[in-house]
């Protein structure tokens, strides 16, 4: 997508979501930080880690026994389009305009962490924003790592 196009599709995440988190991911420090999610540009998959600006993301060490199920759920379902119209339907909070085949960044964020067996409250994965998992992980009593300056 063009930049214009991209920061359009940011805005609308950030007022719909209701709150400046507009995408998650997570980071597999087991598989040399590679990155699992659901881009708009590729859809579900991997990306290779990239340095973090702490002002721009906020990073949560959520360790899990079980990550590899976690890993397995992108792995299963990676290729798998992003679902554009899904997150207009989490916006406006109905999955009537989810389609399964299809997933959103938060969507898989959440089910990933869920078939690890990470402790977070059972929502409709297809209606969480990536501020509302945020709200879950740091209502589990996780703070964001704090970076300092070498």
């Amino acid at each position: 997508f063009p930049s214009h196009d991209r920061y359009l599709w940011q805005r609308m995440m950030a007022v719909g979501g209701k709150g400046e988190w507009v995408h998650c991911e997570i980071l597999f420090d087991e598989k040399a930080w590679i990155r699992g999610s659901a881009w708009l540009s590729q859809g579900v998959g991997f990306r290779a880690f990239e340095s973090i600006d702490p002002k721009r993301y906020e990073v949560y060490q959520i360790g899990s026994q079980h990550w590899e199920k976690a890993y397995q759920y992108f792995v299963e379902n990676e290729g798998k389009k992003y679902d554009a119209i899904g997150v207009v339907g989490m916006v406006y909070k109905t999955a009537l305009l989810d389609n399964p085949e299809q997933k959103f960044c938060s969507e898989v964020c959440y089910e990933a962490l869920t078939q690890a067996q990470f402790p977070l409250p059972k929502v409709d994965a297809r209606l969480i924003s990536p501020l509302q998992l945020r709200r879950l992980i740091r209502g589990l009593g996780y703070k964001p790592l704090v970076y300092q300056n070498s």
